[in-house]
């Protein structure tokens, strides 16, 4: 869309700072990024030889970039370097993205944003809330969460255009909240494993064990600070049932590992082995 030089771009952002803005001919425009507003405020420097009304047309990108210490500049593949020659551009430093919209003056809507747990131990339940910046009550609100597999929840904003839902976390999950057409920063929750501490546990006879989130992987069991498995099980709907060696006795813990890093790992207290 052209954009017209002071003029305040609302934008989806993912932190606060510099950004450079992109053209098609490669020219680039410093602009700030303010601090929660998903608002950018574009600086044209004086090398640009544009006077101000001056629209500029054709922008394609705008990133973040903390290297630009004044001056124009390529934004340029990452990390470092200034070269135009490629059409594949990106930020020297992407610590951030911005997306500029068309649509923010038909619907008001300026960008969206998502809070919650960043770890629930055991997995459960993670209760979020956001904003979706310039709403009224009642806009839709769709968090779209892929952990095991991707699912979507439905929400709507209050008359602050606030919102909160629930989400159940059965393995690490990304989330995103999307509305008005524009979406929030992922949001990572990350699943931590959790199993119970066996009792009564003898050499050469049978333990069973709980394990939360219920996913797949291997159950290890070593002793306290050692990696050397005594004993190897695997875990399956939420359990694990392993024989101890005979030769086993003394201080011991498991230690659960996932398949494929759906979580992270976790393990038991110390545990004595009779």
């Amino acid at each position: 869309m052209p954009i017209a030089i002071g003029t305040r771009v609302p934008a989806t952002c993912t932190a606060a700072g510099k950004a450079l803005l992109a053209f098609s001919a490669g020219q680039v425009v410093r602009a700030v990024v303010e601090e929660g507003a998903g608002i950018v405020s574009i600086d044209i420097p004086a090398w640009f030889g544009a006077t101000a009304g001056t629209v500029i047309s054709s922008p394609f990108a705008l990133t973040s970039d903390g290297e630009l210490a004044g001056g124009g500049d390529w934004v340029d593949r990452a990390p470092g370097g200034a070269s135009p020659d490629t059409a594949d551009y990106g930020a020297d430093v992407p610590v951030a993205t911005c997306a500029t919209t068309t649509d923010v003056g038909a619907t008001g809507i300026t960008g969206v944003r998502l809070a919650g747990p960043r770890r629930l131990v055991g997995g459960g339940t993670a209760v979020l809330h956001g904003q979706v910046l310039g709403a009224a009550a009642g806009v839709p609100v769709a968090l779209v969460a892929t952990g095991t597999r991707t699912w979507t929840t439905s929400t709507a904003t209050d008359d602050t255009g606030a919102f909160a839902a629930s989400v159940p976390i059965g393995a690490t999950t990304t989330i995103r909240a999307t509305a008005g057409g524009l979406s929030s920063p992922t949001l990572t929750v990350v699943a931590r494993s959790t199993v119970t501490r066996p009792r009564g546990a003898v050499a050469g006879s049978t333990i069973a064990v709980r394990v939360a989130p219920a996913l797949p992987g291997r159950a290890v069991i070593t002793r306290p600070g050692g990696f050397e498995p005594i004993a190897v099980g695997r875990v399956r709907n939420g359990r694990v049932v392993v024989t101890l060696p005979a030769s086993a006795t003394g201080a011991a813990r498991i230690v659960i590992i996932p398949d494929g890093g759906r979580a992270e790992r976790g393990q038991s207290g110390t545990f004595h082995i009779n």
